[in-house]
């Protein structure tokens, strides 16, 4: 898909079918990739963290050249305790 950031969105395999079983928009999905990554996972993957309708989506994605690819998509309810586990176990990075 195409987005009106000039970029291509691709989604994996494991992030279709993550979008379809949590019932993830593509309109939820475009926002969540609307702005910058909030996190760096240790693999270069770009974490997108984004509070929306009373809910955190998290996305993770990877540039491959021009675009973005989503590797996975999901809810999470205790965000601060996922993101304060992922930063203690050094497998994501907080990018200013």
């Amino acid at each position: 898909m195409r987005v009106k950031w000039g970029f291509e969105i691709g989604l994996a395999r494991h992030a279709l079918e993550r979008v379809a079983l949590r019932g993830v928009s593509r309109g939820e999905l475009e926002l969540a990739l609307a702005g910058r990554p909030s996190y760096r996972g240790v693999s270069g993957a770009e974490v997108y963290v984004r509070k929306m309708n009373g809910r955190t989506l998290v996305v993770v994605a990877e540039r491959v050249g021009g675009a973005l690819k989503v590797v996975t998509v999901y809810k999470a309810r205790k965000v601060d305790k996922l993101v304060r586990s992922k930063v203690r176990e050094g497998l994501w990075e907080r990018l200013e």
